[in-house]
This record gives C-alpha cells, sequence and structure tokens, in this order.
C-alpha cells in the first residue's frame, strides 16, 4: 500500500474527490483490523481515479485501551506512522503506556514527542470529535463506511464495496465551480460548465 497513507485524512486522491470513502473505526477492533486489507485493495484498484478516503476514529468509549489506541495512532502520525501504529496495535494483547512506548521505540519514533502527543488535549478532542460526528451519522458500531455519503456496515467485502464505488463513479460529474477569490470575490468557472 501506498507510504503516503501515514495521513489520516483524505489520504488517497484529490481532496475534492468524485467518490468519498469515510471509514469509522476502532484501532482495537478486529472487524476493523479485517476491513484494513478491503481498504488497501479497493484504494489499490481505484488508483488514480477520483476517490478520497477518510478515515475518523470511532473508540469504544467505554474502553480506556481504545480510547488510548485511537490517540497513540495520532501521535504517531505526527511522525509520519499512523498506518505503522495502527497496524502495530493489533499484535499487542494488552495496550498501555508500557506497551506503547515499546511500540514507539521499534517504529522508529522519538520517544519523548510521542509521549508529549498522547498526553496532547488537542488530540484527544480530535477523537471525541470523530467519534461524535460518527455517531450523529448513525454510526453504531465499528467499522463502518460511508461510499457517496451512504452507510455500509456488516459484512464489507470487495466483492460488495466494488459496484457501489463503481456507480458513484459513473454518476459523478466535475464541479463546475473551479475556484473562488475570497478577497476579490470572484468566482472563476470551468471550461465546461454549460455541459
Amino acid at each position: 500500500m501506498d507510504s503516503s497513507l501515514n495521513l489520516i485524512k483524505a489520504t488517497n486522491g484529490p481532496v475534492t474527490g468524485a467518490v468519498e470513502v469515510v471509514e469509522f473505526g476502532d484501532c482495537l477492533c478486529y472487524r476493523s483490523q479485517e476491513i484494513r486489507k478491503v481498504i488497501y485493495s479497493l484504494l489499490d484498484q481505484f488508483n488514480g481515479q477520483p476517490i478520497t478516503y477518510t478515515y475518523r476514529h470511532y473508540p469504544d468509549l467505554t474502553s480506556d485501551q481504545s480510547l488510548l489506541a485511537a490517540v497513540a495512532t495520532e501521535a504517531a502520525r505526527r511522525q509520519g506512522k499512523f498506518w505503522p501504529m495502527y497496524s502495530a496495535l493489533f499484535t499487542q494483547p494488552l495496550i498501555n503506556c508500557v506497551t506503547l512506548m515499546g511500540l514507539a521505540t521499534t517504529l522508529g519514533l522519538d520517544q519523548n514527542q510521542f509521549l508529549q502527543d498522547l498526553l496532547d488535549d488537542q488530540l484527544h478532542n480530535q477523537i471525541k470529535t470523530d467519534w461524535r460526528l460518527g455517531h450523529l451519522s448513525g454510526v453504531r458500531c465499528p467499522p463502518t463506511l460511508f461510499i457517496g455519503g451512504q452507510q455500509f456496515h456488516g459484512k464489507l467485502t470487495q466483492a460488495r464495496l466494488v459496484p457501489l464505488i463503481q456507480f458513484h463513479l459513473n454518476h459523478f460529474r466535475p464541479s463546475v465551480l473551479n475556484v473562488v477569490d475570497q478577497k476579490g470575490g470572484i468566482v472563476h468557472w470551468s471550461t465546461n460548465e454549460f455541459s
């Protein structure tokens, strides 16, 4: 999988992609781990297509380990290692500060920075914001995908998801609004504005 997936928001394709795939996942949920292979395969299959992929946290709020794992991935993201940390978390039977510092060492992270980031309220708030957004969007359990704004959960297979993404790609019309000059109040339209 492309190493550029170290970013957590809009990780694949243009920011204004035709089809937006949003995953609400839990870093410790085995089903979230299983869907990872499907997501990687989908992104590879549709490489070069106008698709954006966004991962949002939906941890189990009753589990300190789940919340700590989500924060750890965000702390690792600050050092370009979101997905390696995400994957490494599944190798641990227990998530605590000791195991996280061990993973940070294994992944080559700056331990002092990682520890500071684990305590950063901004990261905790970001995870809570993701969770609230998921809850308000009808997410009840991870992993839940939204493809083109439509919610999918349960058995999420490539065979089930490819036709959905293809449908949205086939019905996409590029935006005619290209640029808005905020200072001048000018709207620049594309050449296909009347097509």
